[in-house]
This record gives structure tokens, C-alpha cells and sequence, in this order.
């Protein structure tokens, strides 16, 4: 993933706990501890847990990244989950995210 966008291992490992942890509050708790189970520990600990809701934002990435490197990492890692969870997990995370949200998980 780091590659494919043009960043450090250590920006594109930042980018997925971003976006886990901007997607976690849309989901009810229960459909969030259902997500977490299928991902890795350090990455379900950054979707399970209840924050304010706010949208994903390439704002929040590190600083240095261009903005069009914050969106390529932003789309990879939703594209990246989206191989990587189950149709169930998918299902749950379309139904609870913005639209413009939800289509990045295709």
C-alpha cells in the first residue's frame, strides 16, 4: 500500500488507524466489535472504540504528505479493507457510512 501511493510504511500504517478510527463511530457497538474481529489487534483496537463522529478528512494525515497522496492513501486503505473483510463486515460498513464514505469500500 505504502508503494503503491508513494509514502513511508510509517505514513501508510498512520493512514489506516486514521481511517478506522474516522469510521468506527457510524457503526452501532456491536457492529463495531463484529469489524474488529476480523481485523489484526492494533488495527480492531483503533475501529472499536466510541469517539464523535467526524468525517475522513486528509487534513488529519502527517504533515509533508501532498494532499493528493492524503486522497490515494485514503482511497488504497478502504480499497485495501474491502479485499480484506468479510461480506457481512462490507455490508455493515456501507449501510452506516456517508455515501461518499461508503463507495470508497468497493
Amino acid at each position: 500500500m505504502a508503494s503503491h501511493v508513494g509514502v513511508p510504511i510509517a505514513f501508510a500504517e498512520y493512514g489506516v488507524r486514521v481511517v478506522l478510527s474516522a469510521i468506527g463511530p457510524y457503526l452501532a457497538p456491536e457492529n463495531r466489535a463484529l469489524v474488529a474481529q476480523e481485523l489484526p489487534g492494533k488495527l480492531a483496537a483503533a475501529i472499536d472504540h466510541d469517539v464523535p463522529r467526524r468525517p475522513i478528512d486528509p487534513h488529519w494525515l502527517l504533515p509533508g504528505m501532498r494532499p493528493g497522496q492524503a486522497h490515494e492513501l485514503i482511497a488504497t486503505v478502504c480499497r485495501t479493507l474491502a479485499t480484506r473483510l468479510s461480506a457481512g463486515a462490507l455490508t455493515l460498513l456501507r449501510e452506516a457510512l456517508p455515501p461518499e464514505t461508503a463507495r470508497l469500500f468497493r
